[in-house]
C-alpha cells in the first residue's frame, strides 16, 4: 500500500503517494478541522476563550480559529491539546 504524505508547500489538501502520483482527497482536511473545532467548542462550554486557551497552551485567537475550522492543527498539536484535556483521539474522531 502506498504511503501518503502532505506536501508542506501546498495549501490545498492534495496528498502525494511515495511513488510520485498524487491523490486528491477533497474536503477531508476541512471536515477534520471542523470536527476538531466542534470538539473544542463542546469541551470549552461556557469558559472564556482566554482561560480555556491558557489551559490548552495556545493563544485565544488560535483557539478561535481552531474552533471555527479556519486553522488546521498538526497531529502533534492535537495530541498536546488532547493530553491537556485528558481526552483521546477517538473522543474527537470516533470513526
Amino acid at each position: 500500500m502506498a504511503r501518503l504524505f502532505r506536501n508542506r508547500n501546498e495549501t490545498s489538501k492534495t496528498f502525494h503517494k511515495r511513488n510520485g502520483r498524487s491523490a486528491k482527497l477533497p474536503g477531508v482536511g476541512k471536515s477534520l478541522d471542523k470536527q476538531f473545532g466542534r470538539f473544542l467548542r463542546q469541551r470549552r462550554g461556557g469558559e472564556s476563550y482566554a482561560v480555556f486557551a491558557r489551559r490548552l497552551g495556545v493563544s485565544a485567537s488560535t483557539l478561535f480559529r481552531l474552533e471555527t475550522g479556519e486553522q488546521s492543527a498538526t497531529l502533534r498539536k492535537i495530541g498536546d491539546i488532547l493530553e491537556r484535556l485528558k481526552a483521546r483521539m477517538r473522543d474527537v474522531f470516533p470513526e
